[in-house]
């Protein structure tokens, strides 16, 4: 059988819309108010607001087989884009192409054994996927998979997922397993605090929130902008979420956080995102700046942002600080 919206919007997570069209179903992370926070840093923003960061396919099913058709478009500035299939939470496909600009088609056969399996198909981070078709062999069963929680999660490039080849280790990715949660991923990369993104409340009402910026803050703006616009900010956002326990992670190390730019030096633009954390109760700042380390080899780019081993290295000292009850 070939999934119908009715079906697909049971069995996808992370997304707030679906949308149907002549290219097939598109999915948005971000609603239309947050599109348009994200174009108020920069217009060019929109283009990573429609990336399928954190959106998933999870199910439960007895099918001999499922096939997964669509293409890829180009959202980001990297041009690789993979998609991840686990069974029963143990990765068995890793899909897709390093230029999608040359190879944009999807075509995924995942074999199953008939019996009722647990399956999670992980989407593109850093590229928009359009589905044409899921089809299911001989399945009777085909149910969502149901998560205990709901995560929202804000953030810049690193939160965004950059720069994951492997779709499923994006620690936001690798969180929502951990915790059980499920994840709506509304990270842009190369933002900063953006108060904007609270005129109004997100469709979902979270069980909990993570918060990452600071690094493009420290790196172009200002001590005062980073002040007023990290405190406006969490402001901004306790108006609707001031019941929700909310993390947000200091800045990663970077290999050159020894510079002093116009925001100061990196320990001072970290601890000013920490003091306004202080100021409110339901928030928790976490000291990331060991939790990678501080090796060339763990960044893709060598400096910045985490490869595949960099973000489990991550998730693993993320979750001594975060629990779920």
């Amino acid at each position: 059988m070939i999934a119908d919206i009715e079906l697909l919007k049971k069995i996808t997570h992370g997304a707030v819309k679906i949308v149907q069209n002549d290219k097939g179903y598109n999915f948005y992370r971000m609603t239309e108010t947050q599109m348009h926070a994200c174009t108020l840093t920069a217009p060019e923003f929109i283009n990573k607001a429609v990336a399928t960061s954190g959106v998933r396919f999870e199910f439960i099913t007895d099918a001999a087989s499922f096939s997964l058709k669509g293409t890829l478009h180009e959202s980001t500035t990297r041009f690789f884009a993979y998609i991840d299939i686990a069974v029963n939470g143990i990765l068995v496909q890793h899909e897709g192409t390093e230029d999608l600009r040359i190879s944009p088609a999807v075509d995924i056969t995942v074999k199953l054994d008939g019996k009722k399996n647990k399956v999670t198909v992980y989407l593109p981070c850093l590229a928009r996927f359009v589905l044409q078709e899921i089809t299911f062999e001989n399945a009777s069963i085909i149910e969502p998979a149901e998560k205990k929680f709901k995560m929202l999660c804000w953030g810049d490039s690193i939160t965004q997922g950059y720069d994951a080849h492997y779709s499923a280790l994006a620690y936001t990715n690798q969180l929502s397993d951990a915790l059980d949660a499920e994840v709506f991923n509304k990270a842009i990369g190369a933002e900063y605090f953006n108060p904007a993104y609270f005129a109004e409340p997100d469709p979902v009402k979270p069980d909990l929130m993570t918060i990452a910026y600071g690094t493009n803050d420290w790196n172009r703006t200002s001590v005062d902008q980073l002040q007023k616009n990290s405190y406006v900010f969490f402001e901004n956002m306790n108006k609707f979420y001031s019941d929700v326990p909310v993390y947000v992670f200091l800045p990663l190390w970077r290999k050159d956080f020894d510079r002093i730019t116009e925001a100061g030096t990196f320990a001072e633009a970290r601890d000013i995102i920490f003091e306004n954390c202080r100021k409110f109760s339901n928030i928790t700042a976490i000291d990331t700046f060991g939790f990678i380390p501080h090796i060339e080899t763990f960044f893709e780019d060598r400096y910045l942002h985490p490869n595949d081993l960099g973000f489990m290295c991550m998730v693993s000292n993320l979750l001594k600080y975060i629990k779920m009850h």
